[in-house]
């Protein structure tokens, strides 16, 4: 899912932040909608719809489970909307 260690992407985004290029704006920006969150006690399911701009790009799905120390995703998957070049 990633590629670079937390802190190396980090350093990139503040980086892109004093170039100018964050925030993303227009066709470009990036949104989530949480589509549904299920919870049956400690497991829970959700439906997340990212956009680019206002087109519909990946469907993610995402299972969680709660520990002690809280929730954490424990399984991802995800569906891409084809791209037309």
């Amino acid at each position: 899912m990633w590629e670079l260690p937390i802190t190396d992407w980090k350093k990139q985004q503040s980086d892109k932040r004093k170039k100018g290029q964050l925030p993303l704006k227009g066709d470009q920006k990036v949104s989530v909608l949480f589509k549904s969150i299920d919870i049956s006690g400690t497991a829970a399911v959700a439906k997340i719809e990212f956009y680019v701009g206002s087109k519909l790009t990946f469907i993610d799905y995402i299972s969680l489970y709660k520990f002690e120390s809280g929730w954490k995703i424990v399984s991802k998957i995800f569906y891409r909307l084809e791209q037309k070049l």
